[in-house]
């Protein structure tokens, strides 16, 4: 089942501003991402799937595009495809939009594409999004954009399904980093999980919570 994060990136100053880029990160294999960018004029596409460019039907301006792979491999363009169209679907949905604050806080791409060479890194901050059934799943989501990607779910303490060893991190005394999931073949230690955690924590705390209303 495809599934989605949509959200805003954060703790990559060297790409832009906090929050102010929207991502789509698809948590399944192959595990890629999508940035809102401005929608290219006046250029020929060169082929690659990074130079694809979907436009949004929301707002003509903008596309779907720089597309990237976590971990390189070779993917059927068929499934490929299929994938985006469930990336078309989540950046249209109305329920994303409100809980993303789009309203308030307006696509403002950061200019200049991710190339190849780079080496993408933040945490990416935002919601679920299951392109079959449309649903949006009500918790908030934090992926870790860099090496290792993984991605935790914002869940309260006082959940009964809990267990001790499932919450990595404090958000805050209602909201804890819960459930991780490796999202390509590089994982880590339990020390650094918690340590790259407990960052993602504190960027929610000082920054996400300014834009969306997370936890």
């Amino acid at each position: 089942m495809a599934e989605f994060l949509v959200g805003r990136l954060y703790a990559w100053p060297e790409f832009g501003e906090e929050g102010q880029d929207i991502w789509l990160l698809h948590l399944g294999d192959p595990a890629f991402f999508l940035r809102v960018i401005r929608r290219p004029e006046g250029s020929l596409p060169s082929g690659e799937v990074a130079d694809l460019a979907f436009p949004l039907k929301s707002d003509a301006r903008f596309a779907l595009g720089n597309l990237m792979f976590l971990d390189p491999h070779a993917a059927e363009a068929r499934e490929v495809a299929r994938l985006l169209a469930g990336a078309i679907d989540a950046i249209h949905d109305d329920a994303v939009a409100d809980r993303l604050a789009l309203d308030r806080r307006p696509f403002d791409p950061v200019p200049e594409p991710i190339l190849a060479d780079d080496r993408p890194k933040g945490f990416l901050i935002g919601v679920v999004y299951e392109p079959r059934s449309s649903r949006v799943d009500a918790a908030w989501w934090i992926a870790h954009i860099g090496l290792p990607s993984f991605v935790m779910r914002v869940s309260d303490p006082t959940d009964e399904t809990l267990e001790e060893g499932d919450m990595w991190a404090t958000v805050d005394g209602g909201a804890v980093l819960s459930h991780p999931r490796f999202l390509t073949a590089v994982a880590c230690d339990a020390d650094e999980l918690r340590h790259l955690a407990q960052a993602g924590a504190e960027v929610i705390r000082e920054s996400a919570a300014d834009d969306m209303a997370v936890t």
